[in-house]
This record gives structure tokens, C-alpha cells and sequence, in this order.
């Protein structure tokens, strides 16, 4: 099978799959604060990996860049 064929198959079923729940999560939503804060019901622990997540994507984007620059390029990994 080609290879472009493939990847062209494995797009369009992300396509739909994101379509889908997009629609499903459409009809729960009935205002802005449901959009916004998920209707105050997400619970801690989803609030707890939102804060870890936006607070280490901040430190690779700020720290990042100087760790490298201090320490070069082999250092990145850390």
C-alpha cells in the first residue's frame, strides 16, 4: 500500500475522531463558564496535571533555551 495512501487514511480518521468529540462535547456545553471551567465539576486531580503541564511547558520554554546556551547543546536532555 503507498505510503502517502496511509498517512492520508490516518488523517482523515483524526479528522473524524476529533469531528466527533467535538460534537458530543457541544451538546453538554450551555454556557461560556461550562466552555471555560467545565462547568466547575473537573475535579482536582485534572486540575492538579493542568497546573503541572502549563508550569513545565513555561520552565522548557523560558529555562530551555538559556540552560542550552549556558551549558550547550548536550544538555538539553535534562
Amino acid at each position: 500500500m503507498n505510503s502517502v495512501l496511509v498517512y492520508v487514511i490516518v488523517l482523515l480518521l483524526y479528522f473524524c475522531i476529533l469531528l466527533t468529540v467535538g460534537f458530543l462535547s457541544q451538546k453538554k456545553t450551555k454556557s461560556t463558564e461550562d466552555y471555560h471551567i467545565g462547568g466547575r465539576n473537573i475535579g482536582a486531580l485534572v486540575s492538579a496535571f493542568s497546573f503541572v503541564t502549563a508550569y513545565y511547558s513555561s520552565v522548557v520554554i523560558i529555562g530551555g533555551g538559556g540552560f542550552g546556551y549556558k551549558y550547550g547543546m548536550s544538555s538539553i536532555w535534562v
